[in-house]
């Protein structure tokens, strides 16, 4: 078990991750805007 592997970002784990950085976006910009305004 080499430890060096998991800090190695494959293309499809960072596809996997797409739709929740894209979902958090969603639901905070709402929330920076409520907040500023």
């Amino acid at each position: 078990m080499n430890k060096m592997n998991k800090k190695v970002f494959h293309i499809g784990d960072v596809l996997k991750y797409i739709p929740l950085v894209l979902a958090a976006i969603v639901v905070v910009l709402p929330l920076l805007v409520v907040f500023i305004g």
